[in-house]
């Protein structure tokens, strides 16, 4: 099985959501200067990046039950198989992706979406089911910040 790291690179002055505080990376000791290590030091909200919202983050209960925290959450919720969708040819940076866009994308590779998902799995607020069909079967959703791609 091959592994792919999806997680969005951290940086200073990455993009983030609005609301968020600027994300700073800056050296602390270098080497080069005289210190035994090279160490930076990193200053980032939770949110920022690509990141999981474990159940707990939505409340202390999911249906009645516990709600988990991301300590308690079985690894087998952060891999699974995927597929690449490629808009590259049809949608420029900024431009929406529609529930059309990504059903017919999923058609034209011969790939349905998975059936119920776990749950423990809470609603994340302000994504709207039919408008990202994939989030209604993750048992969790792994979110990525605004400008998600490589670091310049």
């Amino acid at each position: 099985m091959t592994l792919v790291d999806l997680s969005q690179d951290i940086y200073d002055r990455m993009p983030r959501h609005p609301i968020l505080p600027e994300v700073e990376v800056s050296c602390l000791f270098r080497i080069a200067e005289g210190k035994p290590l090279n160490i930076s030091q990193l200053r980032i909200a939770t949110h920022a990046g690509s990141h999981i919202d474990a159940p707990y983050h939505f409340g202390p209960s999911v249906n009645g039950q516990p709600a988990r925290t991301v300590d308690q959450l079985p690894l087998e919720w952060f891999y699974a198989d995927g597929v690449l969708l490629d808009f590259s040819q049809t949608k420029r940076p900024g431009d929406a992706i529609t529930v059309a866009d990504v059903r017919g994308a999923l058609e034209r590779v011969g790939h349905a979406l998975p059936g119920q998902g776990s749950p423990q799995r809470p609603r994340h607020p302000g994504v709207d089911d039919d408008l990202f069909p994939a989030h209604r079967s993750a048992p969790l959703a792994p979110l990525t910040g605004p400008g998600q791609g490589a670091a310049p």
